[in-house]
């Protein structure tokens, strides 16, 4: 007998314990019920995980690691156990890549400059991408202002960003290696 949230309830009997305790016994027929339903709720619910294919692979994994580590039979994992373990794993893994994914390195809009720049000419240096941005240079434009330390631009949505001299170096060779991989993908 199940109740309206899902627990599980027995009928039980009441019976005088030594010491005028009660001591509640569920019948063995009320015991009987009461694994059957337990287990059509676990047969369910693995045969629900074993659809994941992902799930499948980590709760097998699992089990097989224990029978190559020699761990006695009787203490090893089942399968119920197994692919339960392996469903949790799998919420945990989603939700920490959720959670990553928010988190990014986005390209901001000065990167897509100087690699569009470097796209142009492969062997450009970083004085001369300088001197292209300095070029670029004007207000309301991408490039608002260049000084001897920083440089002033608008990022995509409009806001007034800085970067440093100093970092063009390696926004250079971000962008080579950038384009180097894309490059590589495409030969494939």
């Amino acid at each position: 007998m199940a109740s309206a949230d899902g627990v599980v309830l027995m009928k039980c009997h009441i019976a005088q314990g030594k010491d005028g305790v009660s001591v509640v016994k569920p019948s063995p027929f009320d015991l009987v019920e009461t694994y059957r339903n337990f287990w059509a709720r676990e047969e369910a619910a693995a045969e629900q995980r074993m659809k994941d294919p992902a799930i499948l692979r980590v709760a097998l994994r699992s089990m097989a690691a224990e029978t190559q580590r020699q761990v006695p039979i009787s203490w090893q994992i089942s399968i119920y156990g197994a692919l339960r373990n392996a469903e949790i794993a799998n919420r945990q893994f989603l939700a920490e890549q959720s959670r990553r994914a928010g988190s990014a390195a986005k390209t901001d809009a000065l990167q897509m400059f100087i690699t569009d720049v470097v796209r142009a000419n492969r062997s450009i240096t970083h004085v001369q991408l300088l001197d292209k941005l300095r070029q670029a240079q004007q207000p309301g434009g991408l490039i608002e202002d260049i000084d001897d330390e920083l440089i002033s631009f608008v990022d995509g949505k409009g806001r007034g960003r800085t970067a440093r001299i100093s970092g063009l170096k390696d926004r250079l060779f971000r962008a080579r290696k950038k384009l180097d991989r894309n490059e590589k993908g495409e030969s494939r």
